[in-house]
Parts: structure tokens; sequence; C-alpha cells
């Protein structure tokens, strides 16, 4: 890492993005659906896995002080911060609707 406990503060990120999705509502047929045992029904379906295998990667990498072994990962880490900035956007234009 280039700076030390980068990797810790990134894990910890990523996990509790992890937690956040399951109240983080989602579009469905053009409605915000913020119920949430459907969000929770819908992230299962669509993220959690891989979110669940790429912050347990990182994690095993934090604990064994190597992230080489892990670069393949990346792209798919990439993939979720564009999921991630693309939900906050959501966000914003609901907040800015409903206010």
């Amino acid at each position: 890492d280039v700076f030390p406990g980068s990797g810790l503060i990134a894990c910890s990120f990523w996990s509790l993005a992890i937690l956040r999705s399951f109240v983080y509502g989602y579009y469905h047929n053009g409605e915000l659906e913020l119920r949430p045992r459907r969000v929770a029904q819908q992230y299962f379906r669509t993220w959690f896995v891989p979110d669940i295998l790429l912050v347990a990667a990182d994690w095993l990498g934090v604990f064994l002080g190597t992230t080489k072994t892990l670069r393949p990962l990346r792209f798919l880490r990439s993939l979720d911060v564009l999921r991630t900035l693309k939900g906050y956007k959501h966000v914003d234009i609901f907040m800015n609707q409903s206010g």
C-alpha cells in the first residue's frame, strides 16, 4: 500500500457499502423501490455475490499483507465504484424531488 493502513480503510469502506446496499433503493419500471424486503431481494439477485467476493478478497489481502494476487479483481471493484456513484446520483434526484 502507498499509505499505511489504506487497505484497512478501503476494506472497511467496502464492507459498510455492503450494509448500505440493503437499505439503498433502486428503480423498477421507473418507480423508486424503497421497501426493505424488496431492496434486499434485489441486492441478493444482483450485486451481493460479487460484492461479498470482492470484500472477502480485500480482507484476505489485508490479513496476508499483500494485494498483488488480487489485481485481477480490481476491474470488478471499478464496476462497483461506478454502481455506487450511479446510486448517489439517484439519491440526489430523489432528495431534490421530495424536498
